[in-house]
């Protein structure tokens, strides 16, 4: 085992980068090692290009830096997965671990008896194999098999309270257990002239790792702050971050992006817009995009949000028995075969609120003119074709599903769209599956009903993350980005000119989280899993990266709808420490006042004689 080298770096990003790349080549030549032939681990992929940048200004031979995702990619491709082993993404996992559990004697009927609490526990259990996986690969080799065997020791005894989230976790751990061999076996193989570690927001298992196991120098540069003294050191030359309280959501949202337009006509670019509430930021998005502002999001939002997501769980929700009229008459307006005939689909929705109808099923019976009643039967068609038979293989529903949508147009709608490409890509339908790849999901899958199938489409959407695409200049090249939508822990040691940071309130910053683990905290101590206090010190480590940017403002609301918001325990600890420095600073509001001159509108006059006006309406 080697010896490890600590350092700690602090000041801002810039000056970080710099002061690690002259320590990082003075070690390397004190140590004899070719710097060309080290390997420098940053904490995450944003971070690549600032710290070559810094190597690249030094002068000297350049290190290879990656983060140890990017590293592993790097020796080879991903490692196949086997039949019903864990990785092919939360949704399937899901439904893996469903049809696993479903045959567990212990079980009993708990599926038909409370089917969303079973598909409740059926995430947990794929949430939970998928950190023991994590954590194992953080493991070397030789070692992993004795972490496999404490971890079943420690989720003993079986009976008792808790027991019934034991036996989840018992599944989840020998899922996790024989699911293929770990990517990161290459790391603990490879042998660079030595290790770099930067760590930023805490201390990565799998780097920590490879150091401490490792047979070549190795040096960790830290650049975090105490968290029991977060601001201890905050710099006496820096300007104390603006505090704003606003009067509510459209109030934050206008600030926010009236804060980041004033630091873009200064030039102080580019403007991080850190992404603590999601609808927030959508709303501060859609506000700087009318003034023209170039945004890169590198957070996105929910498939399930966006149009593409909405048109294919339309025509699922349209096949169910109890379909409601107005889920058939949604799903119609947003399909391009209905759209293309709007009179006759005009015709239909008239003739349903005329006769009141509440199901889909009563469409049947009313009178409708030629145009609509053409529609009803196509539309009927497409949703019968999709409905039997009622229990399918996994492959014969996406087979069908692809279908319904050709059928109605919507397919050749979502390839023109990079949210529908996305959705039509993450759900196997364009490009479709390979032989082997469908051979492998009939093998796995046991045949599934419709509703267990929309369910299916309806988690995947809701976890997979849509991003907009980087714009573009004429020529293809992507345009420089004026504001970077991030989250919290993606904007430490970054270069940015200033960051906003709406949503800095005791519910959404700082406010903890929520503990629904299948594991007790002592277990997720004892295998080395992050437990709530970690989580919530990584936050608070990652707040404080953020105040070493030049210029940082902090928004927050008064209420939350009826629920009133307070500031953030971040804030209130840093405004405790710079009480000597007069606390936070006043946010100077660069909203402009605009005095509109009154234009009073006359009364319209009847264009009727006044003697064929009734006396009283």
């Amino acid at each position: 085992m080697a010896s490890i080298v600590d350092e700690a770096v602090n000041g801002s990003p810039a000056a970080a980068w710099d002061a690690i790349a002259r320590r990082v080549a003075d070690w390397a030549e004190s140590a004899s090692l070719p710097l060309r032939d080290v390997v420098v681990l940053v904490p995450f992929l944003q971070l690549l290009a600032p710290a070559r940048r810094a190597f690249a200004a030094v002068g000297t031979w350049l290190p290879r830096v990656e983060t140890t995702r990017t590293l592993t990619a790097s020796m080879g491709p991903a490692l196949p997965r086997g039949s019903g082993e864990l990785g092919w993404g939360f949704a399937h996992d899901t439904l893996l671990a469903m049809q696993a559990l479903s045959r567990q004697p212990w079980v009993a009927d708990w599926p038909r008896r409370d089917p969303r609490g079973f598909a409740q526990a059926g995430a947990r259990v794929v949430a939970v194999a998928e950190e023991l996986m994590t954590a194992a690969g953080s493991v070397p080799p030789a070692d992993r098999a004795d972490w496999w065997q404490r971890a079943r020791d420690l989720l003993r005894p079986l009976a008792g309270p808790g027991g019934k989230e034991r036996l989840l976790a018992q599944v989840a751990l020998e899922w996790a257990a024989r699911s293929g061999g770990d990517a990161t076996d290459r790391l603990f193989a490879l042998r660079p002239a030595g290790w770099v570690v930067v760590a930023a927001g805490g201390d990565d298992a799998l780097a920590d790792a490879l150091l401490q196991h490792g047979t070549v120098p190795a040096l960790r540069i830290r650049t975090d702050v105490d968290p029991a003294q977060p601001f201890a050191d905050f710099p006496l030359a820096s300007a104390a971050p603006a505090f704003h309280v606003c009067d509510g959501f459209e109030d934050e949202a206008s600030a926010a992006a009236a804060q980041i337009l004033a630091h873009i006509e200064r030039g102080e670019t580019p403007v991080a817009l850190i992404a603590q509430d999601r609808v927030l930021v959508r709303r501060i998005r859609a506000l700087l995009e009318r003034q023209g502002v170039v945004l890169r999001d590198e957070t996105g939002w929910k498939l399930a949000t966006t149009r593409a997501g909405a048109s294919i769980m339309a025509i699922l929700l349209a096949v169910r028995r109890d379909a409601a009229a107005d889920t058939w008459l949604d799903w119609l307006k947003s399909a391009p075969f209905g759209a293309t005939r709007a009179s006759a689909l005009e015709s239909l929705e008239a003739a349903a609120r005329k006769a009141q109808l509440a199901e889909a099923s009563a469409f049947a019976r009313l009178d409708l003119e030629p145009g609509a009643a053409a529609l009803l039967v196509e539309a009927t068609a497409i949703v019968s074709a999709l409905a039997r038979p009622s229990r399918r293989s996994f492959v014969e529903w996406l087979d069908a599903l692809a279908a319904a949508l050709e059928q109605s147009g919507a397919l050749v709608r979502l390839r023109d769209d990079a949210a529908g490409r996305q959705a039509l890509t993450a759900l196997g339908l364009d490009p479709p599956l390979e032989p082997d790849r469908r051979a492998q999901l009939a093998a796995d899958l046991e045949p599934i009903t419709l509703a267990e199938f929309t369910r299916w489409v309806d988690e995947l959407l809701e976890h997979e993350t849509f991003r907009p695409p980087d714009p573009v200049d004429a020529s293809a090249n992507p345009v420089p980005a004026e504001v970077i939508v991030t989250p919290l822990a993606r904007a430490m040691l970054r270069p940015f000119a200033a960051a906003v940071l709406p949503g800095a309130d005791d519910r959404r910053l700082g406010g903890g989280v929520a503990a629904d683990s299948l594991l007790a905290n002592v277990t997720r101590r004892a295998l080395g899993l992050a437990e709530p206090p970690s989580l919530r010190d990584a936050e608070l480590l990652a707040f404080a990266q953020l105040l070493r940017l030049p210029r940082v403002t902090l928004l927050r609301r008064r209420a939350d709808g009826a629920d009133p918001l307070g500031d953030s325990v971040f804030v209130e600890r840093l405004s405790l420490a710079l009480a000597a420095r007069g606390g936070l600073g006043d946010w100077p509001d660069p909203r402009r006042d605009r005095v509109v001159d009154a234009a009073p509108v006359r009364k319209g006059a009847p264009s009727v004689p006044a003697a064929r006006l009734p006396r009283k309406l």
